[in-house]
């Protein structure tokens, strides 16, 4: 164990020492395995905020077994237990190898997505799981690297579920719904009639939210429920008006997460009219102009919603690109999404599916100068799967969108969703009749887009800030023990009232959700650092 591990050690029992640990046991905690540094910390602090909150013995489920990841992860608990997962026998292999070729053979129907066992719903983790871990954008046949895919699941789910009941896990914590991990754990866990909390947020803000039976696997964590919408439109007017132009304000200056710093970055240029758009780019400037807003194509497209339209993000793309070129009273632009560079798909050349293409449809590049903002200066309507821009837009600028599938702003009425493909085409074919929203649908969109932005998290000193490109540093696990000691020392006096106030709020009876909302007035939630970047 090098000096910065021991010294970490070291400042992260002397911290904990000083939090009132919970006497009693009210079952057991099993918390995901991650090796990622920032994923480790994030799931070790919620995970001592609900043992103290419902009284559990926390289990870290590890596959490493390197004595200084293990220290580490007791340092946060000195009663806690490190578990690995179960190994399998002779019956579980061979279960696993029935359950392999039966599936294998339904694959070969290309019913991918319907792919179940024992009854839990796995087809879009297996789905998507091959689209991110191959580096492609869709799935032309079912290949050795989908039943590769295949057969890790299925282990994966007899793996959880073997250690599951080995350790007497009474809930589970993980830091995703999707994936073959994580993903897997929470259905697999959820089948066994166990609580899941799902840890989400990052970069000092934190939501952690309830989930008791598999009907709920497809519930965001960022949605508002109806006790949050009525809850926010019984708010103060100015109060909220405020909130949201200090959004917008940040926003459009590019302080957010990744997305919005690639989307709003500074030096990015700003069209102010259609005019100057339409003209630098060759358009009509008597057309309307339509934004499709692409996707990074193998970024879990089916997991964390379970429905759209179609096959992929990439099937919509060129069914929606093939429909565009006969459509020419509209000027498309086809926008690729602002971290396309980091969902990488081998398989295709996003230049070449414009090669040749119409004068009325335009690409727009990822590294393109062009500021998003510009959207709001011109843009008739913008179309997407489920991205961000759909309700964005709307919000801030009365922008109509167009719906591809099922999203977490859904059926709140300020979109357009198509039920099927054949809607979705008919929608198309008379876009330029739609009109801008109206003042209600308007006024519903901003409070939507103000509850995910602003109020789905609490704020948490517990979480230095680290920069996207740090999140994906292979060498972050060398420095971030020592930024964790420094955030200690930064914030020594306000971490544990922190911790205590979550731990009284998730130790109700009734808890679902730790989100901001519920404190809205509190000082603590109203001085939280907004301008953050959003990590793993």
């Amino acid at each position: 164990m090098d000096g910065l591990d021991s010294d970490f050690i070291q400042a992260n029992k002397e911290l904990w020492s000083k939090v009132p640990a919970s006497k009693g046991s009210n079952g057991v905690l099993l918390v995901e395995m991650h090796h990622h540094p920032i994923i480790s910390h994030a799931n070790a602090v919620v995970a001592r905020i609900i043992k103290e909150a419902k009284g559990m013995d926390i289990r870290w489920l590890d596959n490493s077994y390197k004595t200084e990841v293990h220290q580490r992860l007791m340092s946060y608990d000195s009663t806690s237990q490190v578990v690995y997962p179960a190994k399998l026998s002779l019956f579980d292999k061979l279960t696993i190898g029935f359950k392999f070729i039966c599936h294998s053979k339904i694959l070969l129907t290309q019913n991918i997505k319907g792919f179940c066992l024992d009854g839990v719903p796995f087809g879009d983790i297996l789905y998507d799981s091959y689209l991110i871990w191959f580096k492609v954008a869709t799935i032309r046949r079912v290949n050795k690297g989908v039943l590769k895919t295949l057969l890790t699941l299925i282990t994966n789910y007899y793996r959880f579920k073997k250690t599951l009941r080995n350790c007497h896990a009474s809930a589970v914590l993980v830091s995703h719904q999707v994936g073959l991990t994580s993903g897997v754990l929470m259905r697999t866990a959820l089948k066994l009639g166990l609580k899941v909390y799902l840890r989400s947020a990052g970069n000092n803000k934190l939501a952690v939210n309830l989930y008791t039976s598999l009907a709920q696997i497809y519930l965001y964590p960022y949605r508002p429920r109806p006790v949050d919408m009525k809850l926010l439109t019984s708010l103060s007017p100015q109060k909220t008006d405020k909130e949201f132009q200090d959004l917008v304000a940040n926003r459009t200056r590019g302080l957010g997460d990744q997305d919005v710093t690639r989307a709003y970055g500074k030096g990015k240029k700003t069209y102010s009219s259609k005019a100057e758009f339409t003209q630098e780019f060759g358009l009509s400037a008597a057309k309307p102009v339509v934004f499709v807003m692409l996707h990074a194509f193998n970024d879990h497209p089916h997991s964390h919603f379970g429905k759209m339209l179609f096959k992929d993000y990439y099937d919509w793309f060129v069914k929606t690109l093939d429909f565009a070129k006969g459509k020419t009273d509209v000027n498309w632009v086809f926008k690729e999404h602002p971290t396309a560079a980091l969902y990488p798909a081998n398989d295709i050349s996003m230049p070449s599916h414009f090669v040749g293409c119409p004068n009325h449809i335009v690409f727009l590049d990822g590294e393109l100068s062009f500021n998003s903002k510009s959207l709001l200066n011109f843009a008739h309507a913008v179309i997407t799967v489920l991205g961000t821009a759909g309700i964005e837009f709307a919000a801030l600028g009365a922008i109509p969108s167009i719906l591809a599938g099922v999203t977490y702003y859904s059926g709140y009425g300020f979109t357009i969703e198509p039920k099927n493909q054949d809607e979705y085409f008919k929608t198309l074919s008379n876009i330029e009749k739609i009109g801008r929203l109206t003042k209600v649908q308007q006024d519903t969109a901003r409070q939507v887009f103000l509850y995910i932005e602003r109020y789905s998290y609490v704020p948490f000193a517990w979480f230095p800030l680290c920069s996207l490109e740090e999140t994906r540093d292979q060498y972050l696990d060398k420095y971030y023990w020592k930024r964790l000691m420094d955030c200690y020392k930064e914030n020594s006096e306000v971490l544990i009232p922190e911790f205590q106030r979550y731990v009284e709020y998730i130790s109700k009876e009734d808890f679902s959700r730790l989100a901001g909302l519920q404190f809205l007035g509190q000082e603590y939630y109203t001085s939280a650092k907004r301008e953050v970047v959003q990590g793993p």
